[in-house]
């Protein structure tokens, strides 16, 4: 629908609206050292719905960038979300987008591409997701479908994130490449909730927290590029698991592992344990074999609570209340009783 290549620079105002049965938004970097753009400014809201990809980005030239920044956005794809793929070594891309969503419906919200030239994508207060149920399979391009973001090079991609949400697997190809670095976000690893997921990243910085709506699903961080960062990061993670689930088939479970303990993170369980098929669980790190391993692990049996436990104040029965009408009548009676004696 809309082309910047080759040196072109869009710039749109007041929000609007994009449609296309393609791709929503190209933006190509070309020859002549120059830089190929896109952007919007101001408040309102820049709608881009896409039958394709929502925004597709492709570096072709050594030495150019290419960079698209939205002001406020909402990006729905089939496809890709936002798709940055770069094949020229000293060729730059550049997504920003301050507040609004991407969305993906039958493909992966946000996919790396490419494998040479690096890719950067910085969001703030930026809500990333797919609605597939399940990873797996490819879509029209040939890309991972059902991911919130999958990355398939190997250069030093970076997602930067400032607040906002994503909701979905994250994942990265065996030798490919992504760095995880938010403040403040909410990451829901849910993928396919019949089946164990893996997701999988270079490492992670910052303040992610972390919720785990399904504990057989599992988070590897592979250390594997220390261009990106020593080991697999220092990041502070906060842990979220849901209660609504059956207890772990084995202790200890490990819900995540770094690869490379030259540098890990550190993660706390949320309110320090939580109670699964009736068991407490609590978040247990371990050391061993070059690796750091976080562990949830079974402690004592939760017993059943008898009724009104809890602080909860049981309710009369109606043969209780029966009982006690019949006490305040015997009582009245045997007061008028008593003063007919008096008045005798």
């Amino acid at each position: 629908a809309v082309e910047a290549a080759d040196g072109g620079q869009i710039t749109v105002g007041n929000g609007g609206a994009i449609r296309s049965a393609r791709s929503g938004l190209y933006v190509r970097t070309g020859a002549g050292g120059v830089v190929s753009s896109f952007s919007s400014t101001g408040a309102a809201l820049l709608s881009v719905q896409a039958g394709g990809n929502g925004v597709t980005m492709e570096g072709t030239s050594n030495g150019n960038a290419g960079t698209v920044q939205l002001a406020n956005a909402a990006i729905t794809a089939n496809d890709s979300g936002v798709r940055l793929h770069n094949n020229a070594t000293s060729s730059t891309l550049l997504y920003r987008q301050s507040a609004g969503s991407i969305t993906s419906t039958q493909g992966s919200a946000m996919a790396f591409t490419g494998g040479i030239g690096t890719a950067t994508v910085d969001l703030i207060d930026t809500a990333v997701s797919t609605t597939l149920p399940a990873p797996g399979g490819a879509d029209p391009d040939g890309l991972a479908m059902g991911y919130a973001v999958v990355s398939t090079s190997a250069a030093n991609n970076r997602l930067h994130m400032n607040g906002g949400s994503i909701t979905g697997p994250i994942a990265i190809e065996t030798g490919a490449s992504l760095w995880l670095d938010t403040a403040g976000t909410v990451w829901n690893a849910a993928g396919n909730p019949a089946s164990a997921n893996t997701n999988s990243m270079t490492g992670m910085s910052g303040t992610p927290t972390i919720q785990m709506p399904d504990i057989r699903d599992r988070i590897d961080l592979e250390g594997n590029t220390p261009s990106l960062g020593a080991g697999c990061g220092t990041a502070s993670v906060t842990l979220v698991v849901p209660t609504n689930q059956p207890a772990p088939p084995a202790s200890p479970h490990m819900v995540m592992q770094c690869k490379n303990a030259a540098a890990a993170p550190t993660v706390v369980l949320q309110g320090g344990s939580v109670v699964l098929g009736g068991f407490v669980y609590t978040l247990q790190t371990s050391a061993a074999d070059g690796r750091v391993a976080y562990n949830l692990v079974r402690g004592a049996e939760v017993p059943p609570q008898p009724p009104g436990a809890g602080g909860v104040t049981s309710v009369p029965t109606l043969s209780q209340w029966g009982v006690m009408l019949l006490s305040a009548l015997s009582a009245l009676l045997g007061l008028g009783a008593l003063q007919s004696r008096r008045r005798g």
